[in-house]
């Protein structure tokens, strides 16, 4: 599991987190707008799920700034380890695409890693951060760092946080990350990539975009084992992935 060294919030973390406790205590009005690429159709559910919001992009940008600072606490040490890159990989100087390029690499350049932040894995030499989905061999891998709410994921601990109260109406693990807190590669996800999940596989098999209101009947329908929903917070939008479990050879 990842470190979780934690940092007093600020205000208006405390704040938005109060008004994600309060929303998720009353019916939401309306519906949904979602769309789903392939899958199956709507089944009737046998609870009532429409009381039951999905957490709900938001935050200022000092809040954003404040959980990446979060995240970069979470670097945690590595055994060096040499990977091959199989692109054109961009070296940064920080943990995510926003932070500045040093240099790139070309496909078949070697590389020694010694710690890794999200799916951000250090180099070895101090020269920066490259991205694990570049390096041969490896997956978007993270783990559930603990059960909770949309306060603990908030709290930028770059790994998946077990939303408790949909995870039981569901009846199927709910995992919820920021994308800035290392879920960004959920959003250019594809159906039939293989996701790491405290070292178990998992494949993808089914993409629904949320609106920015929503409650539990919107996923409800959805296939699989267990659901990911990503969260980008600069653009406002979310994403649901449906997944299964890959057994092991």
């Amino acid at each position: 599991m990842l470190n979780t060294l934690r940092s007093p919030a600020p205000a208006s973390s405390v704040a938005l987190a109060a008004l994600a406790a309060l929303a998720l205590t009353f019916p939401l009005l309306g519906g949904c707008a979602a769309t789903s690429q392939g899958g199956t159709s709507a089944e009737t559910s046998l609870i009532d799920t429409s009381s039951v919001l999905l957490p709900l992009p938001s935050g200022t940008l000092q809040q954003i700034e404040h959980e990446k600072t979060l995240f970069w606490a979470n670097l945690r040490e590595l055994p060096p380890t040499t990977y091959e890159a199989v692109s054109l990989t961009e070296v940064h100087t920080g943990p995510g695409d926003q932070y500045d390029i040093v240099t790139i690499m070309t496909h078949g350049s070697t590389v020694v890693v010694d710690g890794q932040v999200g799916h951000w894995l250090r180099l070895a030499d101090g020269s920066g951060f490259v991205s694990s989905l570049n390096l041969l061999g490896q997956a978007w891998s993270t783990s559930v760092v603990g059960h909770g709410d949309e306060a603990m994921v908030n709290e930028c601990f770059g790994g998946l946080v077990d939303f408790d109260r949909l995870t039981a109406t569901l009846g199927r693990p709910y995992l919820v990350i920021n994308s800035y807190c290392g879920g960004e590669p959920l959003l250019e996800a594809t159906v039939g990539d293989l996701f790491y999940i405290d070292g178990v596989a998992y494949r993808l098999i089914e993409v629904l975009t949320v609106g920015l209101t929503g409650n539990a009947t919107a996923v409800e329908h959805l296939p699989g084992d267990a659901l990911l929903h990503v969260q980008d917070l600069v653009n406002g939008k979310s994403l649901v992935l449906a997944v299964e479990a890959v057994p092991a050879p």
